[in-house]
């Protein structure tokens, strides 16, 4: 009699154990959390941040972030890599695209529909000239210059202070229509976001040996 007893007794606590377990493995996946960002290198792992330029790398620090589907910095996207992506971390590219609305978060999305917000500013950076496409253009043509971060308004004055009208304007190269009286010099382009004097001259007339060369 005992016996018959015990067995319905031990079915009964495996049935219990095994409605236990699911609901352990279930609760193991919790809400996300971020603690903190910082710089990828693992020297300076200890480097934290609160803000970081356009294009840079950058690792979010937290918990439960397997399950991350996107990342928006302000109204950007930034584009993920699944291999990159674990419960406790994840790697991401700031986007390089201006924003056009700035609210200073970093937002994550994830596959069930849940987001994270989190206090994060990516720097705009100024201006950078790199080159022009020709450095000799007489006044009232166009002048190209190549460079990045040309968002607009943008204002390009030449040496003497005068300013050229803009033709084209895109991220990495500006038209601009070279003013009358425009004197040889370097070139200053300036955004909301900075100004930048150029490396290279317009019109340069240093180191010339040969000037009647067709």
């Amino acid at each position: 009699m005992k016996l018959k007893y015990k067995i319905p007794l031990l079915l009964l606590l495996a049935i219990g154990i095994s409605t236990i377990i699911p609901s352990c493995k279930k609760d193991e996946t919790g809400t996300p959390t971020i603690s903190y960002a910082r710089i990828t290198r693992p020297e300076s792992s200890d480097s934290l941040l609160v803000a970081a330029g356009q294009g840079q790398l950058i690792a979010i620090v937290g918990d439960n972030l397997q399950d991350a589907v996107q990342v928006w910095f302000n109204d950007q996207q930034a584009r993920l890599t699944p291999t990159y992506i674990t419960k406790t971390s994840l790697l991401v590219s700031v986007p390089s695209n201006i924003p056009k609305q700035i609210t200073n978060k970093l937002k994550i999305k994830f596959k069930n529909g849940y987001e994270l917000l989190y206090d994060f500013k990516v720097q705009i950076s100024k201006p950078v000239l790199t080159s022009m496409v020709s450095e000799f253009v007489n006044d009232g043509d166009v002048a190209t210059i190549i460079g990045n971060y040309f968002y607009a308004p943008v204002t390009v004055t030449f040496t003497g202070g005068l300013t050229g009208d803009i033709v084209s304007l895109k991220d990495q190269e500006i038209q601009v229509k070279v003013p009358a009286g425009a004197q040889p010099g370097q070139i200053t382009v300036k955004t909301n976001f900075g100004e930048t004097k150029s490396d290279f001259w317009f019109r340069d007339p240093r180191n010339h040996f040969i000037d009647s060369d067709p």
